[in-house]
């Protein structure tokens, strides 16, 4: 099933069964990554395939499967002996991750995943994904405390974000086997990029240790990190963060704030950061609004409006000229 050519491996299931194609997935997945569960697959119609190719230390993968749910529990866990990190990618379409919390990742978006803890991924269509394999002995040289980043997404609308996204895009198996450049110098910008775009998460780490951040800093980093979720409740935060949702409002009301208004301050500031980048123009505000998480364009424009004074579309218009 899997062969080498010129470093890269390939999994094909063209020529394989019907019926022996979701086991086939499985077992690639298993040998190529670490053991995984597929649930919801419609085995009698499943197709994948995947390539895979070595940069130094790193795994560089893309996969394309049919809709399917796969994760990793307790029993998956404890076959396990390496531990290592992943960034995933989709190229094409929106999934739920849970990993340490839940999460709706469009594609862009890059989830971190560690392979210590249990996680869950929901592919309600086909799909085509970018999947890293990181060392831990690696990823430490970039990122001191790479734990904190599992279950975290960096969004393709950062900054930093868009820049490894787009890395990501351009290194395929193929381009590794043929790099016009030496491996450790692309090894070297892949750990840059993920240093810079994990910058926000790790800001609390000079204070002594992540872990001493007050309860009400950790929920708000939450609220930032995960604000473009449009179903986004005081529920998932309060889980993500394993505690109460009573414990989370007595927190944030010790402040003066509430979870509703910070939800709604942090999608005014993503919006007003597409708003402002000459990269989102092609987009109109209504899509803007939906991406940065709000429900509806009337919505979007009533809280920006009451919270900066101007429409979106001003704002837009405002913006000095690239």
């Amino acid at each position: 099933m899997g062969t080498s050519m010129t470093a890269i491996q390939r999994w094909h299931m063209s020529q394989v069964p019907i019926r022996d194609r979701l086991d086939g997935w499985v077992a690639a997945v298993n040998a190529q990554y670490v053991p995984v569960y597929v649930t919801h697959a419609d085995r009698l119609s499943f197709e994948f395939d995947m390539t895979a190719a070595q940069l130094g230390p790193i795994s560089v993968a893309r996969q394309r499967a049919s809709a399917h749910r796969c994760g990793r529990g307790h029993a998956e866990l404890s076959r396990s002996s390496d531990r290592s990190f992943n960034l995933l990618m989709s190229l094409d379409c929106t999934y739920g991750l849970t990993h340490r919390g839940d999460l709706r990742m469009k594609p862009g978006d890059v989830g971190v995943h560690f392979s210590e803890y249990p996680f869950e991924m929901a592919f309600a269509t086909n799909f085509h994904l970018v999947n890293l394999t990181l060392p831990e002995h690696w990823i430490k040289t970039w990122v001191p405390n790479p734990q904190a980043l599992a279950g975290r997404r960096i969004v393709s609308e950062s900054p930093w974000g868009a820049a490894l996204a787009s890395f990501l895009r351009l290194l395929t198996p193929e381009y590794v086997a043929d790099a016009p450049i030496a491996h450790p110098v692309l090894v070297d910008q892949l750990g840059a990029l993920l240093a810079l775009a994990t910058t926000p998460f790790r800001a609390g780490e000079n204070l002594s240790n992540a872990a001493a951040l007050s309860l009400q800093e950790r929920i708000v980093a939450q609220i930032d990190q995960r604000c473009q979720e449009g179903g986004l409740t005081a529920e998932q935060v309060a889980r993500a963060l394993d505690v109460s949702v009573r414990t989370l409002h007595r927190a944030l009301a010790a402040s003066g704030s509430t979870f509703g208004a910070l939800l709604i301050e942090a999608r005014v500031r993503c919006a007003l950061r597409m708003l402002q980048s000459p990269a989102f123009n092609r987009l109109t505000t209504a899509e803007i609004g939906r991406r940065a998480g709000f429900a509806n364009p009337s919505h979007f424009a009533r809280c920006v409006r009451n919270r900066l004074g101007r429409t979106p579309l001003q704002l837009r218009s405002l913006r000095a000229p690239a």
